[in-house]
């Protein structure tokens, strides 16, 4: 090749100098690079400057744990646009769910979690990110910035009473829940024969309807279900679920979302 040539991932750190030199090697190895319409792995090729270079990332998106996939997952099923948006994450954790919204497009993230250190250091250094840790979300009142929506994932304990307590705080009243059938049972007042911390089909749709019913009388709608691929870590099927804040409630239309779905 005639002119200036350097090798792929030289070239692609300097094309986006918005991810880390990991992930674009990533890519790279992953096939998920495109130099003139080839796909090509060799992260020490040497390119021409002038060469077309493609990121198909859609198909290999990278987040900092599994948590993003299962909020992309939920993004696309539910058509929900980042672009722009002012976000909460309840229960950041590592922050896959705050990755993936700045990933999708977000100008701004609070990410708050009980526990700390746990953010990654990707995200901790991001301007974009409001990292709240050691904060229980009922103690927040107010965000500086008002947020369009929020996403929650939290463990060992029900996410109903956040979303009730946190939906009025937002402009676009959504909140886009990750619900957690085995950590619904006991708020539930469910009784589960021999439960040892993973909900089988049997019980999941009856667990489903009392995680409906019970937004409904806290007058929030569940307005749309989505049954993810990407699975709890002890095998546990996991849902999330698109909560809004409306004054025309429709319990009926909520539950027969439950039939479109194969448990």
């Amino acid at each position: 090749m005639k002119g200036f040539r350097n090798n792929l991932l030289n070239v692609l750190c300097k094309r986006y100098p918005e991810k880390t030199r990991k992930e674009l090697m990533v890519l790279i190895l992953t096939g998920n690079v495109y130099v003139n319409s080839h796909k090509e792995k060799n992260p020490k090729m040497l390119i021409n400057k002038a060469s077309k270079i493609d990121l198909v990332e859609n198909t290999c998106q990278i987040f900092v744990s599994r948590g993003g996939y299962k909020l992309l997952e939920a993004l696309k099923g539910f058509e929900i646009e980042v672009k722009n948006k002012i976000c909460v994450d309840v229960g950041s954790s590592t922050g896959g769910f705050t990755d993936c919204l700045l990933q999708c497009g977000a100008n701004f993230v609070y990410s708050i979690d009980v526990g700390i250190n746990q953010l990654s250091y990707k995200l901790r250094i991001d301007p974009r990110v409001k990292v709240l840790e050691r904060t229980n979300i009922f103690d927040v009142t107010e965000f500086e910035i008002v947020p369009n929506f929020a996403v929650v994932d939290v463990s060992f304990r029900s996410s109903i009473s956040i979303c009730v307590n946190l939906i009025d705080k937002l402009s676009d009243n959504f909140i886009i829940v990750l619900i957690k059938p085995q950590f619904e049972v006991k708020s539930l007042n469910l009784d589960i024969k021999n439960f040892n911390g993973v909900v089988n089909g049997k019980y999941l749709k009856i667990i489903l309807q009392s995680v409906i019913e019970k937004f409904y009388k806290n007058k929030l709608q569940v307005k749309n279900i989505l049954k993810l691929k990407t699975k709890g870590k002890k095998g546990n099927q996991e849902f999330m679920f698109l909560i809004i804040r409306s004054s025309i409630l429709n319990i009926a239309s909520s539950m027969q979302l439950l039939n479109n779905i194969e448990f």
